[in-house]
Order: C-alpha cells, then structure tokens, then sequence
C-alpha cells in the first residue's frame, strides 16, 4: 500500500483514503496530515487507542508516514487525506458494558455511511477514493455468512447500492498477508 500511494500518478487519480480504523481519532490524523514536520506520535496515539490493548502495527505507521511524505510534495489542493470510517472506539469512555453498548454499530453500514457523506461533503475533489479494508468487508454483490447463520451485508456491498455497481471495484490480494 505505501508503494501504491507513492507512486506519482496515484494522487492524480485518488484524493482520499479511506481506513477501517475508528473515526473517533479522526482529529489526530487531521493534525498528522496537516503539520510541516511528520510527527508519527499522533498516529501512535491513534493506534494505541485502536482497541483495548492497542495496535501495534510498524507498516500502518509506516503507510501514515508514506502518505504525509508524498503531500510534501503535492499542492495543498491535490494532496491525499486519510479518513478514518469505522466505529468509535473511545476506550477512555468505556469503562463498562453498558458504555459500549453506544458504539456498537452495523460496522459494514457504518463505514459505508462514512464513505459516502465524506465524498457528499468533498464532491469538488473529482478524483477516486480508495477504501483500505479487511476482505471480511469487500463483497460486492452478496451476504457474508459469520458464525452459520448470521448474515452481514458488507461494505462493499453497501457501497455499491448507494453508488451504482460501475463506480465500486473490489481488489483482493492473491497472498497472505501478514501485516497491513
């Protein structure tokens, strides 16, 4: 994915970036992004509140880095954003079960609502947005089946309905993929 982002067409052809990380934290990827000098603390304080224990995760730092490196060199107008669609997850607020019970969300409905509003909100960007997301969330046309018979309508699927089928695409990798 950092290859991917440093590629010199890609800005041209992408604005936004959009990642399965909790939206609470948006605020700090905010001030990542827009700060002349790459503080990664910002992104470290985002992933240690990413769940109860953290996310210690080299290459997603490494992938926020990649992104603030390639603005560098962009104008402000055509510079990437990185926007996080999933859940909250405000661990400070959290104490109890009762205190989780107001973030637990559709999460597939949740960061397809995200998407959507976000490019509502930044329809003078023409360029493509890029969704960064588990392949549990990417089917494009049918029902994920967790646990029997639970069915999940994905993302992706999501996605599609709100967006026409010709504006969505799906890309899965055809390896392991052992970080993200």
């Amino acid at each position: 994915n950092s290859s991917l982002v440093a590629d010199t067409d890609f800005a041209k052809h992408v604005g936004t970036i959009y990642m399965e990380l909790p939206a609470n934290n948006q605020n700090l990827i905010d001030e990542f992004l827009a700060n002349d000098e790459c503080d990664e603390m910002l992104v470290i304080k985002m992933l240690r509140d990413m769940m109860w224990t953290g996310w210690p995760d080299k290459a997603m730092l490494d992938f926020f880095i990649t992104v603030w490196e390639v603005n560098q060199n962009l104008k402000p107008e055509d510079r990437l954003r990185i926007v996080l669609v999933d859940m909250e997850r405000p661990w400070k607020k959290i104490k109890k079960r009762e205190n989780w019970r107001k973030y637990d969300v559709d999460r597939d409905k949740y960061m397809a609502d995200n998407i959507i509003n976000d490019r509502k909100s930044h329809s003078k960007d023409k360029r493509n947005g890029l969704f960064l997301v588990g392949v549990g969330h990417t089917a494009l046309n049918f029902n994920i089946s967790y646990f029997g018979d639970i069915s999940q309508k994905t993302a992706g699927w999501h996605l599609q309905q709100k967006l026409g089928r010709e504006n969505i695409y799906a890309i899965m990798q055809h390896r392991c993929v052992m970080t993200n």
